[in-house]
């Protein structure tokens, strides 16, 4: 673990082999987290060395959330129009949400009684459904099938904070605000399973998931 924390954070991120180093490095943390909080969800296996690695995921994942190259990638043609967007580069995309998804999966097993995992979780999961929303339908054709697990983890996210503020007039702009993002994911999951059939799916489990209006 701590031979990881070191290699992963000392990445250039000049080139696209470098891209690709870091992206397979937020794949080996996203595979990872999955096993700590699967062993946290098991009560025989909440070890002192289980602690520990829950630790340096989460130091590692912070340091390395904060560093990473930005989503968009200015044009490089000189005629460009200065008002042109930036296009995504996908490969960036997968690894920004290949992180999120990774807070997520370690803080969630702690989310209904630790404020801070709860919140980390939230963030984790509204940066997602913002880096979503940018994307365009060009985009989806290239996406990697792992985004259909990312995005339902982050679904799982709205919808448990959904259920928790369901009732409460005093938390309608949070609600609609959580309601927006939801339809966020749902959108980027359909379109992303017109080309990956397990996605396609994994929308449809999330639908049907949604509490009732």
């Amino acid at each position: 673990m701590n031979y990881l924390c070191s290699q992963i954070t000392n990445i250039p991120y000049s080139g696209r082999e470098s891209i690709n180093a870091v992206r397979a490095k937020a794949a080996t943390l996203f595979e990872r987290t999955a096993r700590v909080s699967l062993c946290f969800n098991s009560v025989s296996r909440n070890t002192e060395q289980l602690w520990v690695d829950f630790q340096n995921l989460d130091a590692v994942l912070t340091r390395l959330s904060v560093s990473l190259p930005a989503v968009r990638i200015p044009s490089e043609d000189p005629h460009a129009h200065p008002s042109t967007r930036p296009r995504i580069d996908v490969h960036t995309f997968i690894i920004h949400s290949l992180i999120h998804a990774s807070a997520i999966q370690l803080h969630s097993p702690f989310a209904f009684k630790e404020a801070n995992s709860q919140q980390k979780c939230l963030s984790a999961a509204t940066l997602a459904s913002t880096l979503a929303s940018d994307l365009e339908e060009s985009d989806f054709p290239f996406l990697d099938p792992i985004m259909g697990t990312c995005w339902t983890l982050v679904a799982d996210v709205l919808l448990r904070e959904l259920l928790l503020l369901r009732g409460s007039p005093a938390m309608e702009q949070q609600l609609a605000n959580l309601n927006h993002q939801l339809d966020t994911i749902i959108l980027a999951m359909k379109r992303c399973g017109r080309t990956t059939p397990l996605v396609a799916y994994q929308a449809n489990k999330v639908e049907q998931s949604r509490p009732d209006s």
